[in-house]
């Protein structure tokens, strides 16, 4: 099956643009042709390159929502630019179009072209917290844009969890549920997570007994940085011997479309994470590594990941630090949204958390994140999301109802 995927082009490190990368890489080693379309933007070469490595990669003169004065007040193309870009989809032959939204507004341009290529269409919507829901400016102006636009599409959607079914429904009212495929990682073999862990703690310098604390995401608000590091303060406040690191960096341009506002190089959120660290006295005990090609060897030296984001589709970077066994600590807010999420495979940021009770119960950390492990290779395995991926895809042919 040739499979055709379309982004958004919001950027390359997200959870929205790494999908792309396991999906397609995974379909391509099951025998499938698969190819990725994109922005010429600069931003969007890291995951185009990425792509490469195991399909084909085509470019259009393509401008994201958040590139334009309006944002998603204003999701219209030229007829000539959409005609363009839809020349260059069927000139690769797909059998399936797939188009990956990391929300709802962006993109509708090209989920209204989606219904003008006569082949069969899929489109994954990673976040579907409305602009209203997330207190953006003229939210309910732009509610009803993206409503309107999603209402009108033809084809199914994908959604992530439950949680984003029943969002979605319930704002574009649509008549049939979308159809919930996870996420899906690679979960290590665990002689490889050993030897992985004892290189890189020598990497970092880490004595046995010290602990590390990390988190992995973007450093954009939405992410709560600050809130990782608020908690290492308490962390390191009852264990001194704690390293703390975040992992990842702002992006060139950041998307914070919470009240409508866009952080350029997230230069005030950086700001503030460094005096919040003089302030605390932390300087030399956290760090923020900026981002890495490959996260598991950090994971595999972990003794735990905290999730600080208060919402998310399905977010990679936890999924990675379970199936690593690490136990993971997530905001409570994002934890009641995950509902595989539960006291036996994770543990909640609450305020009464006793981290030095925590971390002396080294019998319970690991029993968590075992528990977590064995979750992930039986729900949440690139393996599977790539076989319910064919199934969508292969119902257009056999008949079947999608």
């Amino acid at each position: 099956m040739r499979i055709l995927f379309v982004s958004t082009s919001s950027g390359s490190h997200g959870g929205g643009e790494i999908f792309l990368l396991f999906l397609g890489r995974a379909l391509a080693a099951r025998g499938h042709r698969v190819a990725l379309w994109a922005s010429t933007h600069s931003r969007m070469d890291p995951l185009c390159e990425g792509f490469r490595e195991f399909g084909d990669v085509l470019r259009s003169d393509y401008v994201n929502t958040y590139d334009r004065r309006l944002r998603g007040l204003w999701n219209w193309s030229a007829p000539g630019r959409a005609a363009e870009w839809l020349s260059a989809w069927r000139e690769w032959k797909p059998d399936v179009i797939h188009l990956n939204k990391q929300n709802l507004e962006d993109g509708l341009d090209l989920l209204r072209l989606m219904d003008r290529t006569t082949l069969p269409t899929v489109c994954t919507i990673h976040l579907t917290q409305s602009p209203s829901q997330l207190g953006a400016v003229l939210g309910g102006l732009r509610d009803r844009i993206a409503r309107r636009g999603i209402a009108r599409y033809g084809g199914p959607f994908v959604v992530l969890n439950q949680s984003r079914a029943d969002d979605l429904r319930t704002f574009a009212r649509l008549r049939r549920p979308p159809v919930l495929i996870g996420n899906g990682v690679l979960v290590p073999e665990a002689h490889s997570l050993l030897r992985l862990r004892e290189e890189m703690r020598r990497s970092l310098g880490l004595a046995p007994h010290e602990k590390l604390i990390i988190g992995v995401g973007r450093f954009v608000p939405q992410k709560r940085p600050l809130i990782f590091l608020e908690e290492a303060i308490r962390i390191r406040a009852s264990v001194p011997a704690s390293r703390f690191l975040w992992i990842g960096a702002a992006p060139a341009q950041s998307f914070a479309w919470v009240g409508g506002q866009t952080q350029l190089g997230g230069a005030p959120l950086q700001e503030a994470w460094n005096q919040r660290v003089a302030d605390s006295g932390m300087k030399g005990a956290i760090e923020i590594l900026g981002w890495q090609k490959e996260v598991t060897p950090y994971l595999a030296a972990a003794d735990l990941y905290v999730h600080s984001a208060a919402y998310e589709g399905l977010p990679f970077s936890l999924l990675e630090a379970m199936a690593a066994g690490v136990p993971v600590a997530v905001n409570p807010e994002l934890a009641d949204d995950l509902n595989f999420l539960d006291a036996a495979n994770s543990l909640r940021l609450d305020p009464g958390i006793d981290w030095r009770a925590l971390f002396q119960d080294e019998n319970h950390l690991f029993a968590i994140g075992q528990t977590g492990r064995k979750l992930i290779e039986r729900d949440y395995s690139v393996a599977r999301m790539a076989e319910s991926h064919e199934r969508l895809y292969g119902a257009f042919f056999d008949g079947a109802a999608v």
